[in-house]
């Protein structure tokens, strides 16, 4: 999918380019997104040149698109596992396993085996390397 921006939004400057590579610490996906992040903030605020605050909001929305690319790619089980940490919160594996057995049979879905613990918490592990 192309995206066009204004003709009139400069290139990334080199300084910029490095203040995102040590922000993003290399991390190339993320760094690409940060540079397209930035370029839309700048268009959408009218701006005619990326500007330093275009890039400092980037990061999260690269992140926020990064994070939407890989759920909507995961399997269905972890993108329900993934609803059940968003609705239960940031909490210890002990409240998180007893809400995961209690939704267990919705986890998996009709036609699936159920997951197990020891492998939604891989699926958990995942999820906090990968977000």
């Amino acid at each position: 999918m192309t995206r066009s921006f204004k003709s009139s939004i400069s290139p990334v400057s080199t300084y910029q380019l490095e203040w995102i590579a040590d922000e993003t610490g290399g991390v190339a996906r993320w760094a690409i997104k940060s540079v397209l992040a930035a370029a839309e903030l700048a268009d959408e605020r009218g701006h005619e040149s990326i500007h330093e605050s275009d890039i400092a909001y980037s990061f999260e929305r690269a992140k926020a698109k990064i994070r939407k690319a890989n759920l909507q790619a995961s399997p269905v089980t972890q993108q329900r596992l993934y609803e059940l940490v968003r609705a239960v919160g940031p909490t210890g594996g002990v409240k998180m396993k007893r809400a995961y057995l209690e939704h267990q049979e919705a986890i998996a879905g009709r036609d699936n085996d159920p997951v197990t613990w020891r492998q939604a918490g891989n699926y958990l592990s995942k999820m906090r390397t990968t977000t």
